[in-house]
């Protein structure tokens, strides 16, 4: 497993992942970005109220993470 798609799934399970990657990439894209979120306010407030939680930062440690050379 890796962590990414652990996180990936936890996303779909609460619905959030569309707004996740909305976010990801709208920040090389700020003022697209700016105006996706005022359309979609109440789904970009949503996400961030769980985005922001302590408990549902990516944890990353030595033993989930795939390290290619």
């Amino acid at each position: 497993p890796h962590v990414l798609f652990d996180y990936h799934k936890k996303l779909k399970e609460k619905d959030l992942f569309d707004t996740y990657n909305h976010y990801l990439f709208g920040l090389g894209m700020p003022e697209e970005l700016k105006k996706w979120i005022e359309a979609n306010e109440d789904a970009f407030n949503k996400f961030a109220e769980w985005y922001t939680q302590p408990e549902n930062i990516i944890p990353i440690t030595y033993e989930n993470v795939l390290i290619k050379n």
